[in-house]
């Protein structure tokens, strides 16, 4: 994604789990785990793309702390991010 909103954002995850695996802190444990091995390998920042009519997957975001990202011309997706570093406020960009 070479937009100039989530330049400071260098990291893209995706995760995916099947609708049977959902809603059991999976995906917060996927996220977690993420977020902590690119911090220790030093990437300040992560953004994603994600249909902006997704509710259920904008709540998953926001309750990990994402805000969404301002880009330009996002046509139907919404560009949640947030820091690595878990400790760090979650909103402030890296």
């Amino acid at each position: 994604m070479v937009l100039p909103g989530p330049a400071a954002y260098p990291a893209h995850p995706h995760i995916d789990l099947l609708p049977s695996h959902r809603r059991r802190g999976g995906g917060r444990a996927l996220m977690h785990a993420l977020l902590d091995a690119l911090h220790g390998k030093g990437v300040p920042a992560v953004h994603l793309g994600m249909v902006s009519t997704n509710t259920a997957a904008r709540a998953f975001y926001d309750r990990l702390g994402f805000h969404e990202i301002p880009v330009p011309d996002p046509g139907p997706l919404t560009c949640p991010g947030r820091r690595t570093d878990r400790t760090a406020p979650p909103t402030a960009a890296a």
